[in-house]
C-alpha cells in the first residue's frame, strides 16, 4: 500500500511537472515575437482560417511550434474569426498579436502624400507606384467624370491621405476632392471684400497660379495682390507657369520667346485676365492668399534666383531688376 502511494505521488508529481512546463511554454511561445526579418505587409487573403494562417507561419519559419496557438483558438475562440485583409508586421509582433489584429479587422493603413503645386498627371504617377493601393481607372477624364467636375486640375486639395489595402486610387481623389470643395466654400465665405473673381472656381485659377509661381510661402499674398493689381487694371498676368501649362507635353524644360508668342487657351502672354482653368493642385495657403491678398502697388516681379523675387511699381524698376537678377548687369 505504501509503495502505492509513493508511485501515485510520482505520477502526480510528473503530471503536475508536466503541466507547468507545457503552461511555461505555451506562455513563452505567445509572447515570443513572430521570426520576422523586417517590418512588411501580410496579407490574409479572403477564406483563409486561422489554422491555415498559423501552419502559413510555421511553413515560413517563423513559428517554432503550432501546438500553442490552436491551444490558444480553444481559449479564445473569438480570435478563430479572422477577416481578409492587410496587416503589419515588425519584428516585435507575435503571432497572438496578428490573430487578435485580424480577427479585430485592424488592418495596416497606408499614408499617402499629394504634394501642392503639382499636376494631376503627376499624382496618378506617384499613385500608381503606392504599395497595396489599386490604381483602377485613372483617366484624367475619367475620374474628373466620376468627380462631377468638368476638369479635375485644380479640385484636389494637397495633403497627406490614408488608405487600406485594397483601396484605389480613385477613393483617395474622391478625399482629396471632398476636401478642396469644402475648404474652398469656408475661405471663399470669408473671402476679402472688392476681389476681381465672380466665382471661387476663379480664385481657384488664380491660387494655382500663385503656387506655382513661388518657393517662399510668405511671398503668396503679395505674388497675389501683383496679379490682382494686374486684373483690376486689365493688364495681361504674363506668368511663365501657364505658358508652360498650355505646351503641354511639348514643353522641354526651357521655356523660349517663341514659347511666350504661341497662342495657346493658357498663355497669359496672349490672352487677357485668367486661363479657362488651374494649371496645378493649390494649397490651402495659396488659396487664402489670393483671398487675403496683400495691400501693395506692385505691377511687376523678378525671381532673385534664390526662390523669393523682386517687386517693383513700375515698368522701369522692374526692366532695372531684371537686368540685374537675370541678366547678370550690375
Amino acid at each position: 500500500m505504501k509503495k502505492l502511494f509513493w508511485i501515485l505521488a510520482v505520477v502526480m508529481a510528473a503530471g503536475v511537472a508536466f503541466i507547468g512546463v507545457a503552461t511555461w511554454q505555451y506562455r513563452q511561445a505567445l509572447e515570443r515575437p513572430l521570426a520576422v526579418p523586417v517590418a512588411q505587409t501580410y496579407r490574409i487573403d479572403s477564406g483563409v482560417s486561422a489554422y491555415q494562417l498559423i501552419k502559413a507561419m510555421q511553413g515560413a519559419g517563423w513559428l517554432q511550434q503550432r501546438w500553442p496557438y490552436k491551444v490558444l483558438l480553444k481559449l479564445q475562440p473569438e480570435l478563430s474569426h479572422i477577416k481578409a485583409g492587410c496587416y503589419a508586421l515588425t519584428p516585435t509582433t507575435t503571432a497572438q498579436q496578428l490573430l487578435a489584429d485580424a480577427a479585430a479587422g485592424k488592418e495596416q493603413a497606408f499614408l499617402t502624400t499629394l504634394v501642392e503645386g503639382e499636376r494631376f498627371s503627376q499624382w496618378r504617377a506617384h499613385l500608381a507606384n503606392q504599395p497595396e493601393l489599386k490604381a483602377g481607372e485613372l483617366d484624367q477624364a475619367a475620374v474628373a467624370n466620376a468627380l462631377g467636375v468638368e476638369n479635375v486640375e485644380g479640385w484636389l486639395l494637397p495633403d497627406s491621405y490614408q488608405y487600406r489595402c485594397g483601396d484605389t486610387a480613385l477613393s483617395i481623389f474622391e478625399h482629396a476632392h471632398k476636401a478642396m470643395l469644402s475648404y474652398l466654400d469656408s475661405a471663399w465665405q470669408n473671402r476679402a471684400d472688392g476681389l476681381p473673381y465672380s466665382d471661387p472656381y476663379q480664385a481657384l485659377i488664380m491660387a494655382s497660379i500663385v503656387e506655382k509661381e513661388t518657393a517662399v510661402p510668405a511671398e503668396r499674398p503679395l505674388i497675389a495682390s501683383v496679379f490682382i493689381n494686374r486684373l483690376r487694371q486689365g493688364m495681361r498676368l504674363q506668368t511663365d507657369p501657364t505658358v508652360i501649362y498650355g505646351l503641354g507635353e511639348s514643353f522641354d524644360g526651357n521655356i523660349t520667346r517663341a514659347d511666350l508668342k504661341k497662342p495657346t487657351p493658357y498663355n497669359t502672354y496672349v490672352i487677357k485676365g485668367l486661363p479657362p482653368t488651374p494649371i496645378a493642385m493649390p494649397s490651402r495657403a495659396a488659396i487664402d492668399a489670393v483671398l487675403h491678398p496683400d495691400q501693395a502697388d506692385y505691377l511687376y516681379f523678378v525671381a532673385k534666383g534664390d526662390g523669393s523675387h523682386v517687386f517693383s511699381k513700375t515698368l522701369r524698376d522692374h526692366n532695372n531688376a531684371v537686368n540685374r537678377y537675370q541678366r547678370g548687369h550690375k
